[in-house]
């Protein structure tokens, strides 16, 4: 029986894609997703329609995540996982950084059609270093524009540069979410983490080196944060401060 349901989840997976027309609305854990539009790909549909969209961060935030917390991320991409985080716990409040502003036509429209009216979304990245702009490289698939550029990039854009250090300290956030393909490993170079109680951050050794990890790993841990390995998965590392 599992094998039979294994090959028909396969056959039905092949029938959404090449014979079925997609739906213009794909439900996820409780939201209404957006199944169309430049951002939306084989790819990212089929993770979707399967429930495995960015599933190591969101199972990270739902162990992590309290009532009441204010949560800053840095990513939004298609607005999915600031969405549910922001449903997580009861006056759960979400900001949210997204460098690619095509994305925010995507993001509203997932906010309107879901009543999502707890996450704020502003187009800039958040840098160690002083406020201005930066280089954002893009990729043909979203998920991997990145500020760091790699041979498969397809252009690049200005983008307004905001300090990591002012943010945290106009917002105190207790909450990070970092997704940011790569730009972590500059990111994570004397930033203040001292309002942050835990930390859910994507690791992308495609394009760090080891170095550039245990730096990431050895900020963390002079901040007192330690990793949570049972909410920790794929490249997403759950670390929670140790008192």
């Amino acid at each position: 029986m599992k094998l039979f349901g294994h090959v028909a989840k396969k056959i039905d997976r092949r029938l959404r894609k090449h014979v079925l027309p997609h739906p213009k609305l794909i439900a996820f854990m409780g939201l209404q997703v957006p199944a169309f539009g430049p951002h939306m790909n084989d790819t990212i549909r089929n993770q979707l329609i399967d429930g495995l969209y960015e599933m190591p961060e969101i199972l990270a935030a739902r162990g992590l995540v309290r009532a009441n917390d204010r949560v800053l991320e840095m990513g939004t991409g298609l607005g999915v996982v600031s969405s549910l985080v922001s449903r997580t716990q009861v006056g759960v409040t979400v900001e949210s950084y997204e460098a690619n502003a095509t994305l925010l036509p995507t993001i509203d429209t997932l906010h309107r059609i879901n009543g999502i009216t707890a996450v704020k979304v502003t187009n800039a990245v958040l840098v160690s270093g002083q406020s201005g702009t930066r280089t954002f490289f893009l990729h043909d698939s979203f998920a991997e524009s990145s500020l760091h550029e790699t041979p498969l990039m397809q252009g690049s854009v200005t983008v307004p540069a905001l300090s990591f250090n002012e943010v945290v300290g106009r917002l105190r956030p207790d909450v990070l979410l970092c997704d940011i393909e790569g730009g972590e490993a500059d990111l994570f170079n004397g930033i203040d983490l001292s309002s942050f109680r835990a930390l859910i951050v994507e690791l992308h050794p495609a394009v760090l080196t080891r170095q550039q990890i245990k730096q990431i790993y050895d900020t963390c841990m002079g901040a007192a944060f330690y990793p949570r390995v049972e909410f920790s998965s794929g490249q997403v590392v759950a670390f929670e401060r140790v008192t």
